[in-house]
This record gives structure tokens, sequence and C-alpha cells, in this order.
């Protein structure tokens, strides 16, 4: 495909996608949600993928920055639309491909900074740098739910726990199982005991280094052909 006719895609799938996300605000604000704002802010995120280019001094593909409009999407379409409400693995999904995008970033940086690395020191940092970007998002999550009152770190029911402190004797583990029911301040009666988002921070962490790992060992063997237009390696 010729360099006019890619660029020409590029901002047609640009416009429509911004079109949809400001579409998508629209009907948000109308039915007086707060997933608005999240939809206008799509709009300045779509153009990430182009000023990755131009901070990285790369040239993507053209299939890579679809994805990337795709991915750019994900958030608001789980807010607006309920998708984080109504399908219970698209919160998981994003933080897959949040690893896949990081990783990539992780896997550039290296090569633009001008350090003479194998590839297997290439994919590690690849995989550390989504790490700690994964970690940050939590760190954020964490701070919105304890500070601001919100509820990122998705809680869950459990029907069991074990902990130190449910054993008299010094040391020792106690366990309550088969939790069918709370009652808090005797009048909520809960259907188990709620977990506060451990187990949402450890899952989105595994699932985002997953994808890191995923990618990072994608380039290691097949190059970085996937990931820029052709006739540009990325070197």
């Amino acid at each position: 495909m010729d360099l006019i006719r890619e660029n020409k895609i590029r901002l047609i799938s640009l416009c429509a996608f911004a079109i949809f996300s400001l579409s998508c605000a629209a009907w948000s604000f109308s039915q007086g949600s707060e997933g608005w704002g999240l939809a206008v802010a799509t709009v300045g995120i779509l153009l990430s993928p182009f000023a990755l280019e131009k901070l990285l001094g790369v040239r993507f593909s053209l299939g890579f920055v679809i994805w990337g409009f795709l991915y750019a999407v994900g958030p608001m379409l789980g807010h607006t639309l309920k998708l984080y409400y109504m399908l219970s693995w698209w919160d998981g999904l994003l933080h897959f491909f949040g690893g896949i995008a990081f990783a990539v970033v992780g896997w550039i940086l290296p090569l633009r900074m001008g350090v003479k690395c194998s590839r297997a020191f290439n994919a590690l940092f690849a995989v550390v740098f989504s790490m700690a970007i994964a970690l940050g998002w939590e760190f954020i999550e964490y701070a919105a739910d304890t500070f601001f009152g919100r509820d990122m770190q998705s809680d869950a029911f459990i029907n069991s726990i074990t902990s130190f402190l449910l054993s008299p004797d010094l040391g020792k583990m106690g366990s309550i199982e088969h939790i069918d029911s709370v009652l808090i301040n005797g009048t909520v009666e809960l259907p188990g005991l709620i977990d506060t988002g451990i187990r949402d921070t450890m899952s989105d962490t595994l699932v985002e280094t997953l994808g890191a790992v995923i990618v990072a060992a994608g380039l290691s063997i097949f190059g970085e052909r996937i990931l820029f237009r052709e006739n540009d390696d990325g070197q």
C-alpha cells in the first residue's frame, strides 16, 4: 500500500473514531451519565499513536494504528455502554491490551536511545516497563478509591477466607468456609464477604503482564515488522 493511500485511511479512521466518541459523549450526557467526560477525552487519546510516532521516531503499521484506536475507545465503551458491568471480561481485556501497548513502547525505547542490547534484554525491558506502568495505574485506582470514594478497584463477593486473625493461637491460621451470607449492622445482608479490590488489582496486573510477555516474545522471535510500516524496521 502506498503512503498516500495509507495516510488517507489513517485520517478517515481517526475521524470515524472521533465522531463515534463524540456521539457517545452526547448520548451519555443526555442520559445524565458522568461517562461523557471520558468520551470527550477519548478524542484526544485517539491521537496517542501519532504522538508516539513523533516521540519515538517510528512509523507504525496501519494495522497497529487501527488496533490502537480500538484500544483507545475501550474504556469509554466500558463506561458509556456499561460494558464494565455487563461483560465480566471487558476490564481484563483492556488490561491485556494495555500490557501489549506499553510493552511495545518499552521495546522501542532502548532502540531509540541507542542502547546496544540483545533481543533478550529488549524483551525483558519491555515486560518490566509494561509492569511498571500497570503498577502505576493500580496506584491511581487505589488513590481514587481511598480519597475520592470511587470503586475503580472492583469489589467482589467471596465465600471463604483464611487469615491469621481468625485463629486464637499465635502464628496459626484460621479459616471460614462456605460464607453464604454476611450481616452488616444487623440490617444489611450480603450474599458473601466483600473483597475490597485486592483480587481485582492482582488479576489486572497479572493479565497486563501476560500481554507484555506475549508481545515481547513475539517481537523477539518475529522481529519488529509486525509493528512498523513496510520499509521501516524501527531501527
